[in-house]
């Protein structure tokens, strides 16, 4: 399947996330109710999981030059080895992209220390998912997770050396912290802010609303920048063409997902837990 040229790997490593958002494909809102889809929180993959899976053979086949760790369904942060796992990569190529993206909000701020001084080059980066300036802003959407925790874990991480970056998520409920968020991560000491605008408002009508633990929610998207309306898009999407990236000749990605399989793209890595339940 491979020439030999630089292989870029993401990984999926569990299914487990403190937290709840309502627009996360480990989510359902059906009858009005935020709650977790079924088989969530039960399956992570461990450090011999990983050696298994890219072993001696693996690594005299292809050259992995980058390696990102994504959340279909989880923030890598849940995962109990990830430590180890990120330093097996480091010791097989030093040279190494890593990426991990995360809510940010587990762990302790030592934990974070530690994690820092192993991404502490231009290489290797951690995205933060903050979706505001305060605790009440942030946890909106982010329910579950606590902001300010979150920037003093990130605070630790930026102290040892680690590469930071700040990911925010444009709703209604928070565009007018955008800037504000701009300046804080500059103050803080991330390298770079990235504005994030979704486009799963499925029904049309932007909004979705929602309950969880006894409160109702109305999530509405940013009135700042006009989003696709995906809503005339059929599902399932039968009729529609798709021009699929993996069957390009120059395509060298693989997608691993929390049950060790190997499939060509996230999207796949996706449907297959849809397929199962």
């Amino acid at each position: 399947m491979y020439s030999g040229k630089p292989l870029k790997v993401h990984i999926e490593l569990s299914n487990k996330c403190n937290a709840m958002c309502p627009q996360c494909g480990r989510n359902t809102s059906a009858n009005g109710e935020l709650r977790l889809q079924a088989g969530m929180q039960t399956t992570e993959l461990r450090l011999e999981d990983i050696e298994r899976i890219f072993d001696d053979e693996f690594w005299n086949t292809h050259k992995i030059s980058n390696v990102r760790f994504v959340g279909n369904y989880s923030d890598p942060i849940a995962t109990k080895d990830l430590h180890e796992i990120v330093e097996f990569f480091i010791f097989n190529n030093p040279k190494i992209i890593l990426n991990v993206t995360t809510n940010g909000s587990l762990k302790t701020e030592e934990w974070w220390y530690h994690f820092g001084s192993m991404f502490n080059n231009k290489n290797r980066r951690v995205v933060f998912a903050l979706d505001g300036t305060d605790n009440i802003t942030h946890a909106l959407y982010r329910h579950r997770t606590n902001y300010d925790k979150i920037i003093r874990n990130a605070k630790s991480f930026i102290s040892a050396g680690g590469n930071a970056e700040w990911s925010f998520l444009v709703f209604k409920h928070n565009e007018h912290q955008l800037e504000e968020a701009k300046r804080l991560s500059e103050e803080y000491g991330f390298k770079k802010f990235i504005s994030v605008y979704t486009t799963r408002f499925h029904n049309g009508k932007g909004y979705k609303k929602y309950k969880l633990d006894g409160v109702d929610y109305k999530l509405e998207e940013t009135t700042t920048k006009e989003m696709p309306n995906l809503s005339t898009i059929p599902w399932p999407p039968e009729n529609l063409d798709i021009s699929c990236k993996a069957l390009q000749d120059d395509y060298e990605e693989i997608f691993v997902n929390y049950t060790g399989e190997i499939v060509p793209c996230c999207w796949v890595g996706a449907s297959i837990h849809r397929w199962r339940t």
